[in-house]
Order: C-alpha cells, then sequence, then structure tokens
C-alpha cells in the first residue's frame, strides 16, 4: 500500500521521503538549518496522510545530526544528537 500523495500550496505533488510503521513520517534534509519552509512540507504532509507524528532530520548540520519531532494535537519537541562516527 502506497503513501497518497500530498497536495502542496504550489499544486504539485510530494511524497514523503519515509513512512515508517505506517505512522510516522521521516523527511531527509541535508541544509544547514531547517526552516519554517520544511516544517510547513512536512505539516502538509501530515495533513495530508492522517498521520499524527513527523521527524525532519538534517543531515546538513554537521558533525551533528539535527533530528525533531513534530506531532499534529500536541506539544512540539526538538533535539539533536550528534552524529556517529565510526
Amino acid at each position: 500500500m502506497g503513501t497518497p500523495p500530498v497536495m502542496a500550496q504550489d499544486d504539485f505533488q510530494s511524497k514523503p521521503d519515509f513512512v515508517c510503521f505506517r505512522k510516522i513520517i521521516v523527511e531527509l534534509k541535508d541544509v544547514k538549518e531547517l526552516t519554517s519552509e520544511h516544517e510547513g512540507q512536512l505539516l502538509n504532509d501530515l495533513k495530508a496522510t492522517g498521520l499524527r507524528l513527523g521527524l525532519p532530520v538534517n543531515l546538513g548540520s554537521r558533525p551533528n545530526v539535527e533530528i525533531e519531532r513534530r506531532m499534529i494535537g500536541s506539544m512540539i519537541f526538538s533535539v539533536s544528537f550528534r552524529a556517529f562516527r565510526g
């Protein structure tokens, strides 16, 4: 079962990068910092799919990986994690 397409404000279709366990949208980014545009994309995806939890993951904030938690209808939490170096 695929993820339903999401209609963005610009009338083009987008899809979440990943949907995990049919409950969590994971959006991967490679930018210096996450912006309100990135959050808007995630919120559009959440509303369109009917899901409540999203994780924008920014791989561009080196040497850290920034992971935020966004939840519709609840408090918003933000956490950052250090990247694993093997």
